[in-house]
């Protein structure tokens, strides 16, 4: 309900009178029928227009600073089509510099083709021409994208060699911190909520392979990463695949853990594991990484463990029961890598 004085209501009245687009009169009809005690859901039934029309007529209302102008569109019409060569100019606008809002579009036309858009219609112009208001990634630092091409092609020779003997994992370490990770959740408007977390930096250190073929996950925790913890992963693969393989291709960052005079060394005295090392700067080409990502979302973001243990518990937990995850890791983290 919204009360008005005698005078205003005369006033909306007679504006009403002399209005010729039904639009507008409807939204004088909104706000005298709200003064007149019907509710909203009322009003939206007798003149046919949706709760949301309502709510924003009479929010335009009450924030009004004349009974004259709050319910005349501010909608300005483009003055004709564009031609191709105007769109082209706008695609090439939008690709060539980063181009954060509708309005700077906008600005963009209005300037340059001189042809004036409302904002609604510059979102409605974007999605016709195929744009869309996407996140932008950041590259990682010093990465070499020909290196990273050259990689791809060659582990894609391998998997298109591949015999049933043969197989691939990829290896990696994580840390992941005992303290509360936020992540977006659905929750009613205007009621803020909060989850609760530590304070210490504690952490868990985990070394781990991931086969993207078969979905095996192996790994194995320490105080530290370090050379040795590498070769005691390198020792469950090789445990874990000794009677099914003959040959396994193992691809590896550049951590100094990875590729120690010791690990080396150890390599050199077996012949079950082909050690192959990923381009410098180059976590896209890792599928476990994908993995710990898997692992976050599921143990924890948007979890609370008030102690170590419940932390350290919940991780060994997901691992210990990831075969119940197969089907979601199979589409999580798939067969395709990130490129730029």
């Amino acid at each position: 309900m919204i009360n008005i004085s005698p005078e205003d209501v005369a006033d909306l009245k007679k504006i009403h009178k002399s209005l010729k687009e039904k639009r507008q009169a409807d939204r004088i009809k909104i706000i005298l029928l709200l003064h007149m005690g019907f509710n909203q859901i009322e009003v939206s039934e007798m003149l046919l227009l949706d709760e949301d029309t309502i709510s924003k007529w009479k929010h335009l209302f009450l924030n009004r600073k004349d009974n004259h102008s709050w319910f005349v569109d501010n909608y300005v019409p483009y003055w004709g089509k564009l031609s191709s060569h105007q769109i082209t100019r706008i695609r090439q606008y939008c690709s060539s510099f980063r181009v954060q809002t509708c309005q700077e579009i906008r600005e963009f036309i209005s300037s340059n083709i001189s042809i004036n858009y409302d904002l609604s219609s510059v979102q409605k112009l974007v999605c016709r021409l195929g744009l869309s208001h996407q996140q932008l990634h950041r590259l990682p630092g010093k990465v070499d994208v020909d290196k990273q091409a050259i990689f791809i092609k060659k582990y894609e020779q391998i998997i298109e060699q591949l015999s049933d003997k043969e197989t691939v994992v990829f290896i990696d370490a994580v840390h992941p911190q005992h303290n509360t990770t936020p992540s977006k959740i659905w929750s009613e408007v205007g009621k803020p909520r909060r989850i609760e977390s530590n304070t210490g930096r504690e952490r868990i250190n985990i070394n781990g392979a991931y086969n993207p073929f078969s979905i095996d996950v192996i790994t194995c925790q320490d105080k530290t990463i370090n050379s040795l913890l590498t070769i005691e992963l390198l020792k469950k693969i090789t445990d874990f695949y000794q009677d099914t393989k003959s040959l396994i291709y193992v691809f590896s960052d550049n951590g100094r853990a990875n590729k120690s005079r010791i690990v080396k060394e150890w390599l050199q005295q077996q012949f079950l594991i082909k050690m192959i090392y990923l381009p410098p700067y180059s976590p896209n080409l890792n599928f476990i990484e994908r993995l710990w990502k898997f692992m976050r979302k599921k143990v924890i973001n948007t979890h609370y463990y008030p102690k170590l243990k419940d932390f350290k518990k919940a991780i060994d937990d997901f691992f210990d029961n990831i075969d119940d995850y197969k089907q979601e890791l199979k589409t999580f983290i798939g067969l395709n890598f990130q490129t730029f």
